[in-house]
């Protein structure tokens, strides 16, 4: 992850953009050498930018300060963590909140109550603005890329509780994340390291499950995971995408009625 905090990075944002796995936008440091007045806008280019280029962003630093000695937020904190999702961001960071400040788990619940907030209310916009930009960046990741779109197009147009999506590398999950599909998305990996990079894409709850040996299976792992967690029911359709063959990547997407 590159920690954007100097003029310099900002002028030669897309070639690390390019390089880097994701970025944090260092509202805290990019305010110092550039100026208050300017981290704002600068905040939205980085995320616009790298939403467009299919990398993770976080935004950070000095969300909710005031929490640091307050049991609440200002009214501005919580519209400037509602902005931050509004323009694109994959995840929203505490630091100074959590790591010495007296509510540290307030912060946390707010901050999530937020995000949640802005979510259920405007899903469509935040769903469709970053969709219409977005890209399949490497040729290897067309067919996958694909699979990823008409998955995020089948959960809008025919009401999917949920997708599921079986990987191995988590590629699959990460541009199923790019396309912003207003159902939840469950990554489901055999790898525990890969869940916990799983765990910064947008709309992605990680899951670490024996990996499946036939498409039956899947289909029931799958079923028998959203239905523990209450995530679906009788009666609700779900889409699961999953590699065939099994060890390579998810190319293949079903539906399934429970």
């Amino acid at each position: 992850i590159a920690k954007i905090e100097k003029p310099e990075a900002v002028e030669v944002l897309d070639s690390i953009i390019d390089q880097a796995d994701g970025v944090m936008v260092a509202r805290g440091d990019l305010g110092v050498e550039l100026g208050s007045e300017k981290v704002p806008i600068v905040q939205k280019r980085i995320i616009r930018k790298a939403n467009a280029a299919g990398k993770i962003v976080i935004t950070a630093t000095q969300m909710l300060d005031s929490m640091m000695r307050n049991p609440r937020p200002t009214r501005a904190e919580a519209a400037d963590v509602a902005n931050a999702v509004m323009d694109g961001t994959d995840a929203v960071m505490l630091s100074g909140e959590t790591a010495a400040g007296k509510y540290p788990v307030e912060s946390v619940r707010m901050m999530d109550a937020i995000v949640r907030e802005v979510e259920s209310d405007s899903i469509d916009i935040l769903t469709q603005q970053v969709r219409d930009m977005r890209i399949v960046p490497n040729e290897d990741w067309r067919v996958i890329g694909a699979t990823a779109r008409a998955a995020a197009v089948l959960a809008s147009h025919l009401h999917l509780r949920a997708i599921v999506c079986f990987t191995n590398d988590g590629v699959s999950t990460k541009l199923l994340s790019e396309r912003r599909p207003r159902v939840p998305i469950v990554g489901v990996t055999r790898y525990p390291e890969i869940a916990s990079r799983l765990a910064l894409l947008w709309g992605v709850a990680p899951r670490v499950e024996v990996p499946p040996e036939t498409i039956e299976e899947t289909r029931r792992i799958a079923t028998a995971l959203l239905t523990r967690e209450r995530m679906a029911g009788p009666g609700d359709t779900f889409a699961f995408l999953f590699p065939w063959p099994l060890s390579g990547r998810s190319n293949t997407l079903s539906l399934h009625t429970i």
